[in-house]
């Protein structure tokens, strides 16, 4: 390799760096954002008494996804296992909404 390679090397791994960078800011910031209108709706059908489930649902399929990116990205089995609990507390949440919508309709 020259020199020039070598630089025109750097500076892509720069511009990856930095694409990557925004890209996780992009992504945490949309998950708080999408996390606070969640509990906000969630705090709404409390009021007015209706469910919540399938709300954080939503919420915790958007963290399973989120954390199971980040385990792709930096290899990391701390996001593996964020995202394993994430999945296991929505499935939960889902199977709570099911039920609870089908009592509604007299099937269970």
């Amino acid at each position: 390799m020259n020199k020039e390679e070598i630089l025109k090397k750097s500076r892509n791994s720069k511009n990856n760096e930095h694409f990557d960078s925004i890209v996780n800011k992009y992504l945490r910031t949309q998950s708080i954002i999408i996390s606070c209108l969640c509990i906000m709706l969630v705090l709404f059908n409390l009021s007015i008494g209706k469910g919540y489930f399938e709300l954080f649902a939503i919420l915790l399929s958007i963290h399973v996804v989120l954390n199971f990116s980040l385990y792709k990205y930096y290899s990391k089995k701390m996001y593996f296992y964020f995202s394993g609990v994430y999945l296991l507390i929505c499935l939960i949440y889902l199977i709570l909404y099911i039920v609870s919508e089908l009592k509604k309709i007299n099937i269970l």
